[in-house]
């Protein structure tokens, strides 16, 4: 069967319109972004995301050189201090404003490298660590 774009757009405005179900945004202002010092703080999550912050002191490492979220990417932003991440590919020293994508299973290690706090905004897509775990 050929449609013709008339065709669908006159199909289509003839449908009958459902409400979206209602949704929330959770902001996240700068200031709750650099509080605390807590190593893992998740700050939002939705049914397909999650938004946390981790905090690494010089030295200290995000646990044993792994995957904690094997279904999950992870985007990070380093926010504040310097790090190191260590992948099977090699290690990569991170500063303040880099940014990088770890696809879901990647094995890797953050590892705090200075004096100040190391600090990344982590974004992972699906969730990766069940609220209330």
């Amino acid at each position: 069967m050929v449609y013709d774009l008339e065709t669908i757009v006159e199909s289509t405005e003839t449908m009958p319109r459902v409400a979206p179900p209602e949704r929330r945004m959770d902001l996240i202002r700068s200031a709750k972004l650099m509080a605390g010092a807590e190593f893992f703080n998740i700050l939002a999550t939705t049914d397909r995301t999650q938004i946390a912050t981790m905090v690494l002191q010089n030295g200290q490492v995000s646990g044993n050189y792994g995957t904690d979220h094997p279904e999950a990417d992870q985007t990070f932003y380093v926010l504040e201090g310097t790090g190191q991440l260590v992948l099977d590919s090699g290690d990569t020293e991170l500063r303040v404003g880099d940014s990088g994508l770890i696809p879901a299973g990647s094995k890797h290690q953050f590892m705090g490298k200075s004096e100040r706090a190391f600090r990344t905004l982590n974004i992972y897509t699906s969730v990766a660590y069940p609220v209330g775990a």
